[in-house]
């Protein structure tokens, strides 16, 4: 029971583990896209922004110092298009830092060339004739050569600055994705989960009435054996008694089989004297030749033959009984015959 409470409990820490590491990973996931967006299309878009601001100062600043009247104007707006030559400066290769693709260098490069090309015409056509006050000629310039060469350069710009828009909104969507993506896949871990403990539970519910069926015929069993203590005493006296006449039956016929063992040795030992005095016997028999043994008529024959005539001697006296008869003598039987 405790092993498997311990394997149910390691079964629901999985499935927490495994919701809290999807939901991890696709929160990462989310932030990783996040952080793309944000690298890759805001920080770019940003300095952009403020290029395309500083370029359009630059050319507002040299019309405008072209219109001015004194020197304390012309001095304001001259530093001005300083300053924005130099943010136009900096905000390039900011962007520059910031974008990884191919395209948008191409028309990064694209725009610095026709942008050289418009400071070109400012510093040595437009300012030149601004200075010398030749309204005529900075309007021809300015509106001819200037107007063409800045056009293509903020033409440039303006490619670049819809490339930002569609690369932002792509990466917009793969941001929505992404976060799509995390989503199902919390919510199916989470079901997942549910469906783990929901299953989890219902095994733990049929463990615990298992064990509450289990304590309650065991508290009737210890009811039941407190009630029938007596008799439990009473039949424990009685194997007691039979444990007692079992151990003397056994020591009695550990006795008797001793006794058995050495009647059994002591026939054995005679048997053994017999066997040894037999073949000292047959040893002797064999070493001395067999006697003549002579045939005596059994009580019946004897019962049965004619009574035989007894010769008279000289003196015609009968021959006493004490003195022999002499019969015809019998030739020994074989050695075989007399083993037998």
């Amino acid at each position: 029971m405790a092993r498997k409470l311990m394997l149910l409990v390691l079964v629901g820490c999985a499935v927490g583990a495994v919701v809290l590491g999807v939901g991890v990973y696709s929160l990462e996931q989310v932030n990783n896209r996040a952080a793309q967006l944000y690298n890759f299309n805001l920080v770019p878009a940003t300095h952009l922004a403020k290029l395309d601001e500083a370029a359009l100062r630059v050319r507002s600043d040299v019309a405008n110092l072209a219109l001015s009247n004194g020197p304390v104007a012309s001095k304001a707006f001259t530093d001005d298009i300083a300053a924005a030559e130099r943010e136009v400066d900096a905000q390039v290769a900011a962007y520059r830092a910031a974008i990884h693709d191919v395209r948008q260098r191409q028309l990064l490069d694209r725009f610095t060339i026709w942008w050289g090309a418009y400071r070109n015409i400012r510093d040595h056509r437009l300012l030149p004739l601004i200075a010398a006050g030749d309204n005529a000629g900075f309007q021809q310039a300015y509106l001819g050569d200037g107007d063409t060469v800045g056009g293509n350069a903020m033409d440039a710009l303006q490619a670049l600055m819809s490339y930002e828009e569609t690369n932002g909104l792509h990466g917009a969507d793969e941001a929505a994705a992404a976060y799509r993506t995390a989503r199902v896949a919390m919510i199916a871990a989470l079901l997942a989960g549910l469906v783990a403990a929901v299953v989890l539970s219902r095994y733990l519910t049929e463990m615990a009435r298992a064990l509450g069926a289990a304590t309650a015929s065991t508290r009737e069993a210890v009811r039941s054996l407190g009630d029938n203590s007596a008799t439990l005493a009473a039949a424990a006296e009685e194997l007691t008694a039979i444990s007692r006449q079992i151990d003397s039956s056994a020591t009695e016929a550990n006795n008797r089989a001793g006794d058995v063992a050495r009647t059994a040795g002591a026939v054995s030992e005679h048997v053994a004297a017999v066997a040894g005095g037999a073949s000292e016997m047959a040893r002797r028999s064999r070493r001395s030749p067999a006697a003549p043994r002579t045939r005596r008529p059994s009580p019946r024959r004897r019962s049965r033959s004619r009574p035989r005539r007894t010769r008279r001697s000289a003196s015609g006296s009968r021959p006493s009984r004490s003195t022999p008869t002499t019969r015809s003598p019998r030739w020994p039987r074989s050695a075989t015959s007399s083993r037998r």
